[in-house]
């Protein structure tokens, strides 16, 4: 299930980003960090993996960052990391490159 425009637009209000304008697609700033982050589409509409990577790229974040992942300090065990809807892919293995050997 791909993540939804709403959770990239909440990640981002979370992380300190204010929406300044919104006459088509939304336009984020950040008081501290320079340059703006755009988002469009609607709230309900699903968001490609491609583009929440450049999202959070353009905002600084990380893909795993509103993970509410369990502490190592943490007595409870469980046997599937918790992720949030954004953060699904995080936990795939990342894919081998082919090395030619010559």
């Amino acid at each position: 299930m791909p993540p939804k425009i709403r959770d990239v637009l909440q990640q981002l209000k979370d992380a300190g980003w204010q929406q300044v304008g919104q006459t088509g697609s939304r336009q984020f700033k950040h008081p501290v960090y320079p340059g703006r982050v755009t988002v469009a589409g609607r709230p309900s509409d699903d968001v490609a993996p491609g583009t929440v990577n450049s999202i959070l790229k353009q905002a600084g974040l990380k893909r795993s960052s509103p993970c509410a992942t369990p502490s190592s300090s943490s007595k409870r065990v469980t046997t599937t990391p918790r992720t949030c809807r954004i953060c699904r892919g995080a936990w795939r293995p990342a894919r081998r490159l082919r090395r030619w050997k010559g």
